[in-house]
């Protein structure tokens, strides 16, 4: 959670952990719903749910030195 919080990117965070980015993505949204039902949670389910529909945000985005006009997408 900490890593999705700091990255907002899952295939950054299976990366870094060591596996693949379906568990990534599934204990992310299964860590918010066992969220859901903790008192005292709602600030974490509301912050998470926002990094959910907003992956990659922060996501880094490399030019390319010899095109530096040209604009980078990335779709993940």
């Amino acid at each position: 959670m900490v890593l999705m919080f700091e990255t907002t990117c899952q295939s950054e965070v299976a990366k870094r952990m060591g596996v693949s980015q379906g568990l990534v993505r599934h204990r992310f949204i299964r860590s918010i719903d066992k969220m859901k039902n903790v008192s005292g949670m709602e600030k974490y389910v509301r912050l998470f749910n926002f990094v959910s529909q907003n992956l990659n945000i922060l996501r880094e985005v490399r030019r390319s030195s010899q095109e530096p006009n040209e604009i980078t997408y990335i779709i993940d």
